[in-house]
């Protein structure tokens, strides 16, 4: 259900995701493109922009650690759980192993895009930033080829 997206992505690139198979990152890059176009307005609440302009590697792990991002994205994420992914769903059941859960209703289903959707988005802009931070600090250390 939330792997891929209530169904609307689908999430199984092996064997098609290697390198030169066009097919499957032709899907990613317009799901990217897509994506990035409804949620480009989208305001990070942890606002990890602040560490983008870092002049180095050691300065964004030093930002990162006096601003707690990374703990302040743990409980980001623990909130979404609580407050949207597991609300108002039924945790109890007991059933044999061999009953079946039923599907999750359609409304819930939206509300998995509507949540995941701008999360990726989130995401992605999260990752550019340290990626970004430690590509350069492999060229400052001579291990970039």
């Amino acid at each position: 259900m939330w792997d891929n997206v209530a169904g609307v992505y689908f999430n199984n690139w092996y064997p098609d995701s290697v390198p030169g198979s066009s097919s499957v990152r032709n899907e990613l890059a317009a799901n990217a493109t897509k994506l990035l176009s409804l949620y480009k307005n989208d305001v990070d609440a942890l606002n990890n922009a602040q560490v983008a302009g870092l002049a180095s590697y050691a300065d964004l792990t030093t930002a990162v650690t006096k601003n707690e991002l990374i703990e302040k994205t743990f409980v980001e994420s623990y909130q979404l759980a609580r407050d949207v992914v597991y609300k108002g769903l039924a945790l109890t059941w007991v059933g044999d192993k061999q009953d079946k859960v039923a599907c999750p209703l359609l409304d819930y289903q939206a509300k998995v895009v509507a949540t995941v959707e701008p999360r990726f988005v989130l995401a992605g802009r999260r990752l550019a930033i340290v990626l970004a931070k430690f590509a350069a600090q492999l060229r400052v250390l001579g291990l970039a080829q």
